[in-house]
Order: structure tokens, then sequence, then C-alpha cells
């Protein structure tokens, strides 16, 4: 879950969000820094990101536009996946975790 927690500098009308499945971002780190800075989203959601825990800084520092930071949450157990959120920095978001004995019990079979 998202919380946004500061939104002041942000124009009232609308926020550009997008979300995108890549299957990997390794070889696509270029074109994807590309297509957020060309749409100016305000936020995007990368899933199926296939980065791991070691992904390399070389990688990170293409995928993600000046002005903009991430959020990058690992899958837990699990190969493939993960999660990477790609923000303007003038919006500051709290990544919220949910326990393991939450009211979720799975998303995926």
């Amino acid at each position: 879950m998202i919380q946004c927690v500061n939104h002041k500098t942000i124009p009232e009308t609308f926020l550009l969000i997008c979300c995108v499945e890549p299957r990997s971002v390794k070889n696509k780190t270029i074109f994807l820094c590309e297509y957020v800075l060309t749409n100016d989203f305000y936020l995007d959601a990368v899933t199926e990101t296939w980065m791991g825990d070691n992904f390399a800084k070389t990688c990170i520092n293409e995928l993600i536009p000046i002005g903009y930071t991430m959020k990058h949450v690992p899958r837990r157990g699990k190969h493939g996946g993960h999660v990477v959120l790609i923000h303007k920095t003038v919006i500051s978001l709290n990544l919220i975790s949910f326990s393991q004995n939450g009211d979720f019990t799975q998303f995926e079979r």
C-alpha cells in the first residue's frame, strides 16, 4: 500500500500515473526512463522487474530519470516478481507493509 505524504506542490487538476509490466527491466532501463520522462508521469509502477536484491547500480541509474526517485519492493521467497515505484521527487511516499498474518492470504495462484 502507498501513502502519499506530501502533495502540496502537485497540481490540483490531475496526476499522470502509469503501470507497466516489462518482465525484467535489465535490458529496458533506458527505454523505461525515456518513457517516464516523455509522458511526464508523476508515478510509474513497474511490476515484474526481476530486479532482485542485488540489482546493479548502473541499471538503477539508467532506470531512474533526473528529478525522480524510486521505491523498490522485492518479492520475498520466490523467483521473479518485484515492484518498483518511480516517482517525481515532489511526491513523498511511504511504503506500508502488511504482516504475514494480515487480511490478505494471497493474490496469486
